[in-house]
């Protein structure tokens, strides 16, 4: 045989390879939006178009679906971990992916009936290593040292905060969280696009001008939002903890009845909110606010809300 016939037939061979490596390739991810099962599945964690550095974790939600097998996460397109609990997340270092780079994410779900992937987001790395050192340090008002550091840079790297102010960068943890800013975070923590709330306002001190209307409406819309009076949602006052039990354990769908014991002592089971707060007691969700203690009237603040965040809705904490 002459060498040209050996290097065309040589060449041939190669190409048939490659197509076959890359049709196995994509077959084994999916494309983006593919499915063969009539759920969705999505990421929500991190953000598309966000920076990660460090310890990263990634959450999938699925909807649709109680029979989900499992979820695979992809980083470029390669196969990084598998999870077969809710919430569907795996960590994973971003540091050894380099500096300054971007790069691809997806997860894809099995089901009884089938699959579904995820549309693809797309991250940035930093040059900072690892999330714990103090060059990576978020907040100024959070160190490293601080006991609120993993969950609140957890809240941050989820896309979630960027703080309360930004000369200096801070976080303000004591600060109490306002109704309307409840609804703001809860809105991004679902992943909930606000474009889909309906137009005509739900509630009374609530109008399409408001600042948060829309993750407002949005929460009515879902059924999580609850009126402080008749009609009315009253955006600006402070969002207590019993008010917060209440609004996660909706969000979260859970329908669960709760143990006839108490959890904590100054929540009863007479108490209006004690379904909701002894479930979130009973999904460890829960902060205390002394030993045995809820405390639900007491103001829901940024730190306990990060830490209950992160607790209910399965976001990564470094």
């Amino acid at each position: 045989m002459k060498r040209s016939t050996i290097l065309v037939v040589a060449i041939i061979a190669i190409a048939l390879f490659m197509s076959i490596w890359t049709h196995q390739t994509q077959t084994s991810m999916g494309k983006a939006g593919e499915t063969s099962s009539p759920v969705t599945v999505s990421l929500i964690w991190p953000s598309d178009g966000s920076t990660i550095s460090g310890l990263t974790g990634i959450t999938a939600v699925v909807r649709g679906s109680d029979t989900v097998s499992k979820v695979e996460f992809y980083l470029d397109n390669v196969l990084i971990g598998t999870a077969t609990n809710t919430p569907y997340a795996l960590t994973f270092n971003a540091a050894t992916l380099g500096a300054n780079g971007k790069h691809a994410l997806s997860a894809k779900e099995f089901d009884a009936v089938g699959f579904a992937v995820a549309p693809t987001i797309f991250v940035s790395t930093t040059d900072c290593v690892g999330i714990t050192q103090a060059g990576c340090q978020r907040f100024l008002d959070v160190p490293p040292s601080s006991t609120l550091f993993a969950a609140v840079n957890g809240f941050a790297n989820a896309g979630l905060t960027n703080g309360c102010d930004t000369d200096p960068t801070r976080y303000c943890p004591n600060n109490p969280v306002t109704r309307a800013q409840a609804a703001f975070f809860l809105i991004k923590a679902l992943q909930q696009d606000t474009a889909a709330s309906s137009t005509t306002p739900i509630f009374t001190d609530v109008s399409t001008t408001y600042p948060f209307y829309a993750y407002i409406q949005k929460l009515a819309d879902l059924n999580i939002a609850t009126e402080c009076t008749t009609g009315n949602y009253c955006p600006d006052a402070v969002m207590m903890k019993g008010q917060a039990a209440v609004f996660i354990i909706k969000a979260l769908q859970d329908t669960t009845e709760p143990s006839d014991v108490p959890l904590f002592d100054d929540v009863p089971v007479t108490h209006p909110y004690y379904r909701y707060i002894q479930r979130l007691g009973e999904l460890n969700i829960a902060t205390q606010c002394t030993a045995g203690s809820y405390c639900p009237d007491q103001p829901l603040t940024r730190a306990g809300m990060a830490v209950m965040f992160v607790k209910a809705f399965g976001i990564p904490a470094p």
